[in-house]
């Protein structure tokens, strides 16, 4: 397996959190809101929803995929 099965990336010119599995971005954080897949999240009563689902199975994801 690859050392980089998922990636955080913070880039210094951006303020923003940038989540990966492989090469997807899975969600990213930013100043204007949240992404879900590159898609905006919609600022609605289901934002924080979508955000934990989108984190989860990115937690979810490394957590069965990292070498042991």
């Amino acid at each position: 397996m690859s050392a980089d099965i998922f990636t955080v990336e913070t880039p210094t010119t951006e303020n923003n959190i940038t989540f990966h599995i492989g090469s997807t971005e899975l969600l990213k954080v930013t100043e204007d809101g949240f992404y879900v897949r590159g898609h905006k999240v919609t600022e609605d009563d289901d934002e924080a929803r979508s955000v934990y689902n989108a984190f989860k199975q990115f937690l979810v994801w490394h957590g069965l995929t990292r070498p042991y």
